[in-house]
């Protein structure tokens, strides 16, 4: 009983704090949370989304993407978010020249299994006041964190003149995190279906050291509290 009394207390503080709106310094009242839920797809450059790439590879890799975002309000204009973007999981593979025996070759192939999540924190501006649709531009950072298991067999194949033979190599087994750090920037809308519920369409770029590194959209739907 004493939790369920709780709890009724509990909501009860929430709905009377999803109720009330504030006023900025010009008496505009605002709302002063958001949060919001949706999906999309990032595409990001090989040197950002795979832990064995180099900067030198321009291919990408796109990937079905869920997020949820957490926003702060300081005026009706202004306001600070953090988010989770949940990237699929992916395989990636490396192959590498190994000189094993004189006069032969072989590749020596490495396996990355990677799951990727990515932690955004930014900045809004929100343009128009109490109307229906809400242009806004945002800017801040991505933290792609990437959680490595890598794998490569302790022997490699080795192809000769006179045929092919199995060459013992250093296996590897090992699994760690990658970070990428990267500058973004996004524009986008929030429109609203009632006085609280709204939908959120965005398109991101994010930059690292070669140029654009990633490039998305996504479509979320939130509510103000």
């Amino acid at each position: 009983m004493r939790y369920a009394v709780l709890a009724m207390v509990g909501l009860l503080l929430l709905a009377s704090t999803a109720q009330a709106q504030q006023l900025d310094r010009r008496g505009i009242p605002y709302r002063a949370w958001d949060v919001d839920a949706g999906v999309g797809f990032q595409s990001l450059a090989s040197s950002d989304g795979r832990p064995g790439a180099d900067l030198n590879q321009t291919d990408w890799d796109v990937s079905w993407a869920g997020t949820v975002d957490v926003g702060h309000y300081w005026t009706s204009h202004l306001k600070t978010s953090v988010g989770l973007t949940f990237l699929q999981s992916t395989t990636e593979w490396e192959s590498s020249l190994v000189p094993a025996v004189p006069g032969g070759r072989g590749y020596a192939a490495t396996v990355y299994d990677v799951n990727r999540l990515q932690v955004s924190a930014a900045g809004t501006w929100q343009f128009l006041e109490n109307a229906f649709m809400h242009p806004y531009v945002s800017a801040g950072a991505r933290v792609l964190v990437m959680d490595v298991s890598a794998h490569r067999d302790p022997f490699v194949d080795v192809w000769t003149s006179t045929g092919s033979s199995r060459y013992p190599i250093e296996g590897l087994d090992r699994d760690y995190m990658a970070v990428r750090v990267r500058p973004f920037a996004a524009i986008g809308s929030k429109s609203y279906f009632s006085e609280r519920t709204f939908v959120r369409p965005e398109l991101a770029l994010a930059f690292n050291e070669r140029g654009l590194g990633q490039w998305g959209a996504r479509l979320a739907f939130g509510v103000d509290f």
